[in-house]
């Protein structure tokens, strides 16, 4: 009786204490949708993206790709295997503006009639 007594608060203390670590930890992740690093708007040479304005400095400069995905699919003996294969193609280069949000990192694109929402960014 007395065992049982002791696995069960170790069980409900163990969950409560995976709780308090799953519910600190996701507490500083961004409130939104998308993935960082990520295009969310762009228009009149200006692009905003979705990343934290600490990690990046004023005036460093960045590259802006697309993801071309296709499906490619392979005969295996008695199976199909379909699988998707994506390729980062560069589409321009910019320089950050303004990295005062904490959520956001405003961009000055030079192509800007390529770069549009979903394009991503890497860090030269």
């Amino acid at each position: 009786m007395k065992t049982t007594r002791k696995i069960q608060s170790s069980l409900i203390l163990l969950a409560l204490s995976f709780s308090a670590v799953l519910n600190g930890g996701c507490s500083a992740l961004p409130r939104h949708e998308h993935v960082v690093g990520d295009i969310r708007t762009s228009d009149n040479g200006l692009a905003t993206v979705c990343l934290q304005g600490k990690l990046i400095k004023p005036g460093s400069a960045v590259e802006i790709f697309e993801s071309s995905c296709k499906r490619s699919s392979k005969q295996k003996r008695w199976s199909k295997i379909s699988r998707i294969e994506c390729n980062d193609q560069k589409v321009s280069n910019a320089k950050v503006l303004s990295s005062s949000n904490i959520h956001e990192v405003t961009l000055e694109v030079e192509n800007p009639n390529i770069v549009k929402a979903g394009s991503f960014i890497k860090i030269n």
